[in-house]
C-alpha cells in the first residue's frame, strides 16, 4: 500500500496539499487494490507515481469528495466520493459503513458512536478492502478529564497485529500517514489502541454548538503515532470501511 505524502510538490496540490490528507489516504488504498484485481481504480498515467497523482486531483475535485479548506472533510462526505468513483470504475459496493461520533447522514449513517477494532480487523482481512481511520486531535484538562477537539486527520489502514519489533499484539494497527510530520519518505506507523476509561470527548459544530460524548469505548492513538502541533492526544474518531464486490464469485 503506498504512502503518498499530501504535502508532495510534485503533486502542484491546492494549498501546498494542506487539507489534501483525505484523497491521498484514499489513494493510498484505491492503488493498492488496482494492483490486486481492480485494475479500472488506475487512472491512466506514465507510471505509478504519475497515475496516483491524478487520482488524488480526481479524488479531491467537486464531484467526488470535495476537499475544500479548513473545515475538514466529514465521513459522508468521503464516502460518497468512493462510492461514485468505485461505481463509475465499474465495480460494485459490497460493504461501505461507517463507525465513529463524526458526522452522519442517512445514506451514510454510523453503525455505532466508537469505533469497534473487532470491526476493522474482520473487514481488513479481505483482500478486496481498504480501511480509513479518522484521527482527532484533542487537547486534555486532566483535571476534569475533558478532551476538546481542535482539529482532524484522515489516514490509511496497512494493517494490524504487530508492533514496532515484530512481536504479536491484538491492541497494535500500522498505518501510513499522508501528513509531513512523518517525513517525506514512506514509513509504516505502528500505533497502539489504548481503550479509554474515562472522560468526555467535546467538540464544536459550530461557534455556538458543541456536542459531547462519554470517552469511555474510545481509543487513544499512541505508540508511534506523531501528533499535531499543540494536541495532547490523538483518538480514534471515526472509521471508514470498503469493501469491494468479487464479480468471479
Amino acid at each position: 500500500i503506498p504512502d503518498f505524502c499530501q504535502t508532495n510538490p510534485e503533486g502542484r496540490f491546492p494549498e501546498q496539499g494542506a487539507y489534501f490528507c483525505v484523497p491521498v489516504a484514499v489513494s493510498n488504498s484505491l492503488v493498492a487494490l488496482a494492483r490486486n484485481g481492480f485494475p479500472k481504480l488506475r487512472p491512466n498515467a506514465s507510471g505509478d507515481h504519475e497515475a496516483q497523482i491524478k487520482l488524488i486531483h480526481q479524488l479531491a475535485s467537486s464531484g467526488y469528495i470535495n476537499t475544500v479548506g479548513k473545515h475538514g472533510t466529514n465521513p459522508p462526505r468521503l464516502m460518497l466520493g468512493v462510492k461514485r468513483f468505485i461505481e463509475e470504475c465499474g465495480y460494485q459496493i459490497e460493504r461501505l459503513e461507517q463507525q465513529g461520533w463524526m458526522a452522519s447522514t442517512s445514506d451514510f449513517l454510523a453503525l455505532r458512536k466508537a469505533p469497534s477494532l473487532e470491526w476493522i480487523r474482520q473487514t481488513f482481512q479481505s483482500e478486496r478492502s481498504a480501511v480509513w481511520l479518522n484521527v482527532g486531535w484533542y487537547t486534555v484538562d486532566r483535571e476534569t478529564g475533558t478532551y476538546r477537539r481542535f482539529a482532524g486527520h484522515w489516514v490509511t489502514l496497512v494493517g494490524y497485529g504487530k508492533d514496532q519489533n515484530g512481536q504479536e499484539d491484538s491492541a497494535t494497527i500500522m498505518i501510513h500517514d499522508p501528513s509531513p510530520r512523518t517525513g517525506t519518505t514512506p514509513v509504516t506507523q505502528h500505533i497502539k489502541l489504548v481503550p479509554l476509561k474515562t472522560g468526555i470527548l467535546e467538540r464544536n459544530l459550530s461557534p455556538t454548538h458543541q456536542v459531547r460524548q462519554k470517552a469511555e469505548g474510545f481509543f487513544e492513538m499512541k505508540g508511534e503515532m506523531r501528533l499535531k502541533t499543540g494536541a495532547d492526544a490523538a483518538i480514534l474518531d471515526a472509521a471508514v470501511v470498503l469493501v469491494i464486490r468479487d464479480d468471479s464469485l
